[in-house]
């Protein structure tokens, strides 16, 4: 079974830039009247971003065979045969899978093994247009 994780050092940058982003919160509240407004957005949006990598590098990973995807820390298992899409995010700059009755599953490549997983992922869903061409015939 392999695995796909964010690597210690991509968890420490998240933590430096958490903490970056609460000095740029206290650098905006002692922004001028005239400037707070765009100085609340800066930061605001400097708070969520880091708070979205650090939930990635801490909270998303999973596990992988030939039968199925393992996901989050209860190991929720996903079978392959109820994958719907696979997709990139221009917004996140992330690629992402989706499973039936599931939310979509951002994939970094950042990650540990994400070359491999791509690859593995490609075969994987040709096997499955494969599998529901002759399910269709």
């Amino acid at each position: 079974m392999q695995k796909i994780y964010y690597t210690s050092s991509s968890k420490i940058v998240s933590i430096f830039l958490f903490m970056f982003s609460i000095f740029v919160a206290y650098a905006a509240s002692q922004a001028r009247e005239s400037q707070e407004l765009m100085a609340m957005g800066v930061a605001l949006f400097f708070l969520s971003s880091s708070l979205f990598f650090l939930y990635q590098t801490f909270f998303v990973y999973f596990k992988y065979n030939n039968e199925a995807l393992f996901f989050g820390k209860k190991e929720k298992k996903i079978l392959w045969v109820d994958l719907v899409e696979t997709g990139y995010s221009r917004w996140l700059d992330m690629n992402f899978i989706k499973f039936k009755d599931s939310k979509r599953i951002y994939i970094s490549a950042y990650m540990e093994r994400y070359d491999e997983f791509t690859d593995f992922l490609e075969e994987k869903t040709r096997e499955i247009d494969e599998y529901y061409e002759e399910k269709i015939k």
